[in-house]
């Protein structure tokens, strides 16, 4: 089963890591996307439709706070 995993850097060393079951994240996406622009929002859904996917789908990196969001299909 395919899982959607986030994981968050700061100051480049890994704080948290989750995995969650693509068809949960579909659910969960929902809400979550509110704090993402729109063209971020739109990759990351089109991934977790896509079931051939599998990978880095998203990366995301906040300089002033020296923060990293990686999205991956694994």
């Amino acid at each position: 089963m395919k899982k959607l995993k986030i994981e968050t850097f700061e100051n480049n060393a890994r704080k948290d890591t989750i995995q969650v079951p693509i068809v949960l994240a579909k659910l969960v996406l929902k809400s979550f996307v509110n704090n993402l622009s729109a063209t971020n929002a739109a990759t990351l859904k089109a991934a977790v439709s896509e079931s051939a996917l599998e990978g880095v789908i998203l990366d995301c990196d906040a300089h002033i706070q020296n923060e990293r969001v990686v999205f991956s299909i694994v």
